[in-house]
């Protein structure tokens, strides 16, 4: 294949790339928003689908960029090597082949600085809502139900959502959220924030069973 052709399918592959990760984040954003979970699907995928088609959109886009850069290095690295002379700088091979190993050894370092230090930085923000309302409804759990007979609120079954999050879903039914455990046979390691929808997915039930035993008596 001709340079000029293998050029432009990186070229036109990339931009392709680059329009799925539009459309894709536009459906993220305004189709699918937070909070849908798997409550919405779209051609049969939820937002969780559709946020792994994002991800490898931007692998493919940056691997279009990749191929890009790399079919121009000889034109990047003499453009760089003439920067304030005036007139272009002659690059040997060897310059050259030294300079690509540079950049690669500079992205690997930088991304994997980048990983170390969001995985060491990720801590929880005890907030469950996406309108602000995390505080409030942990505090409520965390108080817990008060003393004499409990009696369950009139709530309709289709209000437990599978957006909503354990902690949500507890405050609905006026149960803490170590009661809520206990009713959905889960451990302490179930983290408040756990959405419903996902949860029911790993236990093995649907959102209908789930909110029965939420809502059962005992």
């Amino acid at each position: 294949m001709r340079r000029t052709n293998l050029n432009f399918l990186v070229d036109v592959l990339a931009a392709i790339a680059l329009l799925g990760l539009a459309g894709t984040g536009i459906l993220l954003s305004w189709i699918l928003p937070p909070g849908t979970g798997h409550s919405l699907l779209l051609w049969g995928l939820g937002r969780h689908d559709w946020g792994e088609v994002h991800f490898w959109l931007a692998v493919a886009f940056m691997g279009g960029i990749v191929l890009h850069v790399l079919l121009h290095w000889a034109w990047v690295v003499i453009t760089c090597a003439s920067l304030g002379r005036g007139q272009p700088c002659p690059v040997g091979s060897r310059k050259r082949a030294l300079a690509g190993l540079l950049t690669v050894l500079i992205c690997i370092a930088l991304l994997g600085g980048m990983w170390y230090a969001a995985s060491a930085s990720v801590q929880s923000t005890g907030e469950t809502g996406e309108h602000g309302r995390g505080e409030a409804r942990r505090r409520q759990g965390a108080a817990g139900p008060k003393a004499g007979p409990q009696t369950l609120p009139a709530t309709d079954e289709h209000a437990i959502r599978g957006s909503m999050t354990l902690e949500e879903a507890a405050c609905a039914v006026g149960l803490s959220v170590e009661q809520a455990r206990a009713r959905l046979g889960l451990g302490a390691d179930v983290a408040p924030t756990e959405r419903l929808g996902p949860l029911a997915r790993r236990m093995g039930m649907d959102m209908q069973d789930l909110r029965k035993k939420l809502l059962e008596a005992h």
